[in-house]
């Protein structure tokens, strides 16, 4: 019997070692990767579309030792009095755990619990585009991810 609200999954007909997403012209990754990426401003968007969708060098970002199936966005007395180098590395592990939740093979977690938190991640990621002003924060990605 099929777990509840998990959809069956079947290759790309035009990339067969990719995963079809829901949209029938989009892969899983790109369907992920465009919904993550939805709420920020297009600078952002730029900065990190092409790094999301290319295969993870598992060298340079290797998934976090725990994985959290929870996680929530960042609270205000987070950020309250805090200076830039905390969001800064609040970003650079945001962008860590990221890659781990679109590297996770598809049977690991429910569809529910995989786009909840690709959710999170798209709140966190925006509340941390705030945080830092958007030109600002897609030059720290820039930098982060080169």
């Amino acid at each position: 019997m099929a777990l509840p609200f998990r959809r069956h999954l079947h290759p790309c007909p035009w990339n067969p070692a990719a995963l079809a997403g829901p949209h029938p012209a989009l892969t899983l990754r790109e369907w992920q990767v465009g919904v993550l990426l939805s709420r920020l401003s297009p600078v952002v968007r730029a900065a990190l579309c092409a790094w999301l969708l290319a295969p993870t060098d598992l060298n340079r970002w290797p998934p976090p030792e725990h994985f959290h199936h929870q996680r929530l966005p960042i609270r205000p007395e987070e950020q309250r009095g805090q200076p830039r180098s905390t969001a800064c590395h609040l970003l650079y592990q945001e962008l860590k755990v990221i890659r781990q939740t679109l590297d996770m093979p598809p049977q690991v977690l429910s569809v529910m619990t995989h786009n909840g938190l690709l959710a999170v991640h798209a709140i966190r990621l925006q509340q941390l585009e705030r945080w830092l002003w958007p030109p600002y924060a897609a030059r720290q990605i820039q930098r982060l991810i080169a």
